[in-house]
């Protein structure tokens, strides 16, 4: 079995591990709208969102007849009608609406960081956290750092293309992230 180099998850497939760090630590998000641009870790993500260009919205609350695009969007709403908090901490018992808002509250007890920065090493509970921080490093812009090389980018698109020139990588979901490889400054594209 391989582990992640950043948390405990594993896999016996070195492109499941690898994926796991490229998303989950380093956020990339291979998949892209081609309507507004907006990118996704998995397709399925990017399907439901086209969703929202078409108007579709497939699930309707029983209670307000509002509609959602997503399955546990529509269900999250609906316990909130209800009251209902269904997932709670076994260690001080707040509850939380959504599985994922527990796992993330949970962190805060077991000392869980798993989302990890390229630049400086810091590690975070959150995704949203750790994309906070990073902005730090590039003066605001969101950053995007080449997993190859020092150089990190504003845009994501831009960083493709950068690893596609000068790496002669196409997909990122094939490349092993070195994070010592992203600690000095490169370029900072706008």
């Amino acid at each position: 079995m391989l582990q992640c180099r950043f948390c405990s998850f594993f896999s016996k497939w070195k492109t499941t591990v690898s994926n796991h760090e490229n998303v989950t630590h380093f956020g990339i998000r291979p998949f892209t709208c081609d309507i507004c641009g907006d990118k996704f870790t998995k397709r399925v993500g990017l399907d439901k969102h086209k969703m929202l260009h078409t108007g579709e919205k497939p699930f309707v609350c029983g209670v307000c007849g509002h509609a959602f695009v997503q399955r546990c969007t529509w269900r999250e709403h609906e316990r909130r009608h209800w009251e209902t908090k269904p997932f709670s901490c076994s260690i001080c018992d707040r509850e939380f609406v959504t599985r994922r808002s527990l796992l993330a509250h949970e962190r805060m007890h077991n000392g869980e960081r798993p989302f990890l920065c390229a630049f400086c090493g810091s590690t975070f509970t959150t995704r949203s956290n750790l994309l906070s921080h990073q902005r730090r490093h590039t003066e605001g812009k969101t950053p995007h750092p080449c997993p190859m090389c020092p150089k990190h980018y504003a845009k994501n698109r831009s960083l493709l293309q950068h690893m596609a020139k000068v790496h002669a990588v196409s997909s990122p979901d094939n490349v092993v992230i070195d994070v010592t490889a992203n600690t000095e400054d490169g370029d900072n594209d706008s």
